[in-house]
């Protein structure tokens, strides 16, 4: 029997998939389950013990130096010399597109993950959305630059009990919906900041460009245009929306149209999908995906170097399957007539069960019980659009936008890089950070003395050489 540590809830060791899985390949599985908030905590704690899981999720992010450091440590598998013979299926997924080439392959060609893989790149799925029927009663059009964004939310505090639109956590703008604007990225919690021209990195939150965007989201901030609790409030609060008070944010295109009238908002509540907003008289080139997008999700797992060579290529084959066509279908739609039935033309598509929560079960518990999304096999994008209204599949057109500008890619870093690089990037990123939310907030006044000592501090910070390990590692990924 293997053992595998998953990050989930109660319904994963039950998944329909995992039990289909071990009927087809014979091959028991115990699951043992850790929350995705302890995760990161426990993941060391495991490892310290010095017994390994047989199959492991996570191990890209909670390993302290990732797969490379994790492979050179001997703690999961090389699967490299084994993967043509033992995951076929696997294999052909990998090598669907030059892209997914690339980013399932480490700098060195090594396999390290058995990643989970769309069968296209995804479209780009979220983006900004606004009320139609409070455009509609101002009598605007669709909002389509910064300058239309300021008018639709300025003519939206006549109609909302708050400021009128929810806005990007700390400042950061981590999908690029409106500081690809102004040709800047910054992620999550501002631990990557770079864009690329032509395969030569660049940061840029030490740009004019940037500095731009924070005098834009000051002013918003000052007129009441965006949430004034920025700092602490998600992206998107249903409790604002809800309550009338935001009339725009940012998100996936499976809330577009009614659906916050139906949990309880204004009847007439009905948001529609904008376009990625451009800069007047700029050109964008940095969106939510870039050109060279992969069809790599984020899921995937790894296997232990503990596994005997005759158990690894067990766990390789069982694996497998679920990248065949019928363990695709499984884990995308999961048990033919009840989560999901063939049309007349052989496609696959969700009952209401599913669709309409027939059985009692919330959709996110269905979901849970019959598919994994994006942590195993391949994964079929059509799925998730099968069911939506013309409101939702809008998004297709509209967000159908991608930038050349982009930092594509899963990098992969030696060690001592990964090492110096974790150093560097915590204190720039804490400082990047809080210097965003004081000039929005008003705390900090952006005039060149502010501006210049902020430059110098991401100078002492060494950015230069935190974009020269990234260079280094973006130029071994061009060339994988």
């Amino acid at each position: 029997m293997l053992k595998y540590v998953a990050t989930g809830d109660e319904y994963s060791k039950t998944n329909f998939l995992w039990g289909m899985t071990q009927e087809r390949t014979g091959v028991k599985v115990n699951i043992e389950l850790t929350s995705s908030t302890t995760a990161s905590q426990k993941f060391p704690l495991i490892i310290a013990s010095g017994e390994y899981p047989d199959i492991m999720n996570g191990v890209q992010s909670y390993y302290s130096g990732g797969l490379t450091k994790a492979l050179e440590d001997e703690v999961i598998a090389n699967l490299t010399d084994y993967i043509d013979e033992y995951m076929p299926n696997y294999l052909h997924w990998m090598n669907m597109t030059p892209s997914n080439a690339k980013e399932s392959r480490l700098d060195d060609g090594s396999v390290a993950m058995i990643y989970s893989i769309t069968m296209q790149v995804q479209p780009p799925f979220a983006g900004s959305m606004y009320r139609q029927d409070w455009a509609d009663k101002a009598g605007l059009g669709t909002p389509e630059t910064i300058d239309d964004w300021h008018t639709l939310l300025t003519a939206f505090k006549e109609y909302s009990t708050g400021e009128p639109m929810d806005f990007a956590t700390w400042g950061a703008d981590s999908a690029n919906f409106f500081t690809g604007a102004f040709n800047v990225h910054v992620g999550m919690n501002f631990t990557s900041f770079f864009r690329q021209k032509d395969g030569v990195v660049e940061a840029t939150i030490n740009t004019n460009e940037y500095r731009q965007y924070l005098d834009t989201m000051a002013q918003w901030f000052r007129e009441d245009l965006i949430d004034t609790d920025f700092i602490s409030t998600p992206l998107m609060s249903a409790e604002h929306i809800t309550k009338n008070e935001a009339g725009a944010f940012c998100s996936a295109f499976t809330v577009a149209g009614d659906f916050y009238a139906k949990l309880g908002a204004d009847p007439e509540c009905f948001f529609t999908c904008a376009p990625y907003p451009t800069l007047d008289g700029t050109e964008r080139h940095i969106y939510y995906k870039g050109t060279t997008a992969n069809a790599l999700a984020s899921g995937g797992v790894s296997l232990s170097t503990q596994l005997s060579e005759e158990d690894l290529k067990v766990a390789m084959r069982m694996l497998d399957w679920q990248f065949t066509e019928e363990g695709t279908i499984a884990g995308q739609y999961g048990k033919e007539g009840e989560s999901f039935t063939f049309d007349e033309n052989g496609h696959p598509f969700q009952t209401t069960m599913i669709t309409a929560n027939e059985n009692g079960e919330s959709s996110s518990t269905n979901q849970d019980l019959y598919m994994c999304n994006n942590t195993f096999g391949g994964k079929l994008i059509e799925r998730e659009t099968d069911v939506c209204d013309e409101p939702k599949k809008a998004h297709l057109t509209i967000w159908n936008s991608y930038g050349d500008w982009n930092m594509e890619g899963t990098l992969s870093y030696t060690p001592a890089e990964a090492e110096e690089r974790a150093g560097l990037m915590s204190d720039a990123s804490t400082y990047i950070g809080e210097f965003a939310c004081k000039v929005i907030n008003g705390t900090y006044t952006l005039d060149d003395a502010t501006w210049n000592e902020y430059l110098d501090t991401l100078a002492a910070y060494k950015l230069d050489r935190i974009v020269e390990i990234t260079q280094d590692s973006y130029t071994r990924y061009l060339a994988r």
